[in-house]
């Protein structure tokens, strides 16, 4: 039987170790699809914008990095024995995941995926580099903090900008 790096394929072993990860990511997909449909056309409230920072800088970096790098990296690791597909796999499903499917500039869009892709390396080499998840979210808030920033900024100089 033909291999895959070394491990021979055993179709129900894949089907029931890829089902929770397929079904997380799922429902990432549904609530990252549905989310601005939920608020669209409404103000920006006070509380809201409060809300999108604090979810943009500490929660989001945080439950990403402990599903990209902590879970779903771990688990390409451990099933192709290889860091490399490894770090590959979690940055293509990082991209993926931030990859915009409604209206918006499809220039900005390819750019968002292949800016998601490099950062995502960058994010498992520092966990790698330091064996810890903390320096790869203190890594991600930052970036997070800076895109953030540039938004608000240009929010704030009349250039319309998705938040």
């Amino acid at each position: 039987m033909t291999t895959l790096v070394g491990i021979e394929p055993k179709p129900k072993e894949i089907l029931k170790d890829a089902a929770p990860g397929l079904g997380l990511g799922g429902l990432f997909g549904v609530l990252h699809a549905v989310s601005p449909a939920i608020t669209m056309n409404l103000p920006p409230q006070p509380f809201q914008m409060v809300g999108n920072v604090a979810t943009a800088i500490g929660i989001a970096p945080a439950a990403e990095e402990f599903v990209f790098r902590g879970l779903i990296e771990g688990w390409i690791e451990e099933k192709t024995h290889s860091k490399y597909l490894a770090v590959f796999g979690t940055a293509l499903s990082f991209a993926l995941f931030h990859f915009s499917v409604y209206g918006g500039f499809i220039l900005g869009n390819i750019m968002t995926f292949f800016t998601a892709f490099m950062f995502s390396i960058f994010f498992s080499v520092i966990k790698r580099y330091t064996n810890s998840l903390v320096g790869s979210t203190i890594a991600h808030m930052i970036i997070n903090a800076i895109i953030l920033s540039g938004k608000l900024l240009s929010v704030s100089s009349g250039i319309p900008q998705e938040f």
